[in-house]
């Protein structure tokens, strides 16, 4: 896509920004807890990184054969046995070959792995990663980016799709299930912990709260004073699925042990690596992280000169079908911001639009902090995970004058407020009016300094006397600008857009239905960016469906889809155990969403991809955020 031009950045950039690319080039193939060792200004600098069994030397030096024999021998002496070498020069394939066949110096001693110019570049210019590394090189990527119909498809169906979200859902509960079959009585909190760190995407301590509560709905998981152990019906099946695996690969076991002359236990770590490697359809001679673990594997129990035999046994393991859908997981967790920028009309300018119910509650929560109740839970979740994705916020400005008119209906009600006992002021949580909802949910939680009265809330936001509304208007844009919100004027309304709008929201006051006209028309016609529009008004949702760069839906089915799209930050996709997540999940799901990337692959026609993005997307639009928003809510309740 943009490889040429990455790669003459990379090729032409001084010295340190190499070694800071090449740190992301490793980060992206799945190295972790990376940091670069002072070196003696030899044109070359070490890493230390989570795996202590090899060295990784990076290096601008043009005389690479001797930096690699010099860096080698250093291996050899420093009792490791495999080397990584990168380099931004350019080495020929056949260059390398010769090399390593009749001038490498520790052959068949120290296993060598070389990233190159061209191999560097390629990895990075990866959606997802690009960004990541141009930024690291000084330059920007902006606008539109180049995606084919295909991959815009396949970007709607992991982010919109019920196959995938569920699928994604099962894996996560999967996982769940796991662990805890493995660490039973653990406390509600380190379980999701656990879930978390185990696997990639955005806020999955969130999702990890949800699959926890379902699964405890369902019964699979029995909680008692926030400790949480399986149900007996769990426990077998998990040990079932364990028993079948462990009876899978037991000829295999011996076979291997027997040939190789290695231990039960090297043996079971062998077949796990390899199925890792089979399930991401990855060649187990590669150069990515798990086949960088099996080189080790193979450098370290000296059978370099037999790995060839060796990898040949592995690829025909009899339990090589637990890895059938490994794809089909990977590309779950593999989904990104870029996924994003493809399914809202592939460009990385995409915008987050707020209708006043949402922004009212959000502003709330940023200032006060959030609430338990639904909608500042879904604003809250909103502004994390557009923080995730670096994704901007913005509020029109006509909905900032909604939001001025809400706040002095309440400002009238200040002086009833005071007169009212303490059974009504607590039914005001579910008050229509924002402002004194989010006020009586902070007042029974205690969160307000004592004697911090509805007058002193309203006045933090303007409200305050007989303040004239541009002065309040001023107050909330001041208060919004100041957490990175930004206010935009949306311009005159379409007549014909106002016109579906008046008839869909019979009885709506006027100004109403022109703000609403302004917005619609505004994202209509502002055909550079994308936009996800969050509002729980459904005839809006229903003006601008149809429009792939738009995505317009109620405030938790937009956290779903930013959900399903790991974060802008680049993550490796080989950074969590998808050999475990085979294990455990329910084939049925993986087979469901695996049919449908099938589809989309077999496709050879631009209608029928066409056609396949839009089925994805008009699920969600059925959704209307109404599925699953009782575990969404509570999920984000910490």
């Amino acid at each position: 896509m943009y490889f040429s031009g990455l790669r003459r950045a990379i090729q032409d950039v001084e010295e340190k920004k190499f070694y800071d690319v090449a740190l992301l080039f490793l980060q992206s193939e799945g190295y972790r807890e990376l940091s670069i060792i002072d070196g003696t200004g030899d044109g070359g600098r070490d890493v230390s990184c989570s795996r202590t069994d090899l060295r990784i030397q990076l290096s601008v030096r043009k005389d690479w054969e001797n930096k690699i024999n010099s860096e080698a021998d250093a291996t050899r002496t420093a009792g490791k046995r495999h080397l990584i070498y990168i380099t931004n020069r350019l080495i020929r394939d056949t260059d390398l070959a010769n090399f390593r066949n009749n001038k490498y110096k520790q052959k068949g001693e120290v296993e060598l792995s070389v990233f190159d110019l061209n191999r560097i570049s390629t990895s990075l210019s990866a959606p997802g990663v690009i960004k990541s590394a141009y930024e690291k090189l000084g330059y920007l990527v902006q606008g539109k980016i180049t995606a084919t119909p295909k991959e815009i498809a396949l970007s709607n169906l992991l982010l919109f799709s019920s196959e995938a979200k569920d699928l994604r859902q099962d894996v996560i509960e999967s996982n769940i299930r796991a662990y805890m079959f493995k660490h039973p009585s653990s406390k509600n909190d380190d379980v999701v912990s656990a879930i978390g760190s185990s696997l990639p995407g955005v806020d999955i301590e969130h999702d990890a709260r949800g699959a926890l509560s379902r699964l405890i709905v369902k019964g699979d998981i029995i909680s008692n004073a926030g400790v949480v152990d399986l149900s007996e019906n769990a426990k077998k099946l998990m040990e079932a699925a364990e028993e079948d695996y462990a009876q899978s690969i037991s000829n295999d076991i011996t076979s291997i042990s027997n040939k190789y002359s290695l231990s039960v236990d090297d043996v079971r770590r062998l077949i796990e690596v390899a199925l890792e490697i089979s399930a991401r359809e990855g060649v187990l001679n590669g150069d990515g992280i798990q086949e960088t673990a099996l080189a080790d594997f193979i450098s370290n129990h000296n059978l370099i000169r037999r790995k060839n035999d060796l990898y040949e046994d592995l690829s025909k393991l009899s339990v090589a079908r637990v890895s059938q859908y490994g794809k089909t997981l990977d590309h779950i967790f593999s989904a990104n911001t870029f996924d994003i920028y493809r399914a809202l009309g592939r460009t990385t300018d995409v915008r987050m639009l707020l209708d006043s119910s949402v922004a009212m509650p959000l502003m709330f929560g940023l200032c006060f902090g959030s609430v338990r109740s639904r909608y500042s839970i879904a604003a809250a979740a909103l502004h994390q995970l557009c923080q995730s994705h670096n994704i901007s916020i913005a509020v029109p400005r006509c909905y900032v004058n909604e939001m001025v008119f809400h706040g002095i209906e309440a400002l009238k009600f200040a002086q009833t407020y005071t007169a009212l006992n303490e059974a009504n002021k607590a039914a005001l949580k579910a008050s229509s009016n924002s402002y004194l909802s989010h006020y009586s949910h902070l007042r029974e939680r205690g969160e307000l300094k004592e004697n911090y009265s509805l007058k002193d809330f309203l006045a933090h936001f303007g409200l305050s006397g007989n303040a004239p509304p541009r002065k309040v208007e001023n107050t909330i844009e001041s208060i919004l600008e100041d957490f990175g919100i930004e206010i935009i004027s949306t311009g005159r309304w379409d007549a014909d857009i106002r016109q579906e709008i008046a008839e869909g929201k019979p009885g709506s006051p006027p100004i109403i239905i022109d703000h609403d006209a302004s917005v619609c028309t505004f994202l209509k016609n502002s055909v550079d960016e994308g936009f996800i529009f969050s509002t729980w008004d459904k005839v809006m949702m229903s003006v601008v469906e149809g429009k792939s760069r738009i995505f317009a839906s109620s405030p938790s089915r937009v956290a779903d889809f930013l959900s399903m799209a790991g974060g802008s930050e680049m993550e490796s996709a080989q950074s969590f155990n998808l050999l475990g997540s085979l294990l455990y999940c329910d084939e049925r799901k993986a087979a469901a969403l695996a049919e449908r990337i099938e589809r989309i692959e077999s496709a050879e026609k631009a209608y029928e991809y066409q056609n396949l993005a839009a089925a994805a997307r008009g699920a969600a639009d059925d959704d209307g955020g109404s599925q699953n928003n009782s575990a969404n809510d509570n999920a984000y309740k910490g």
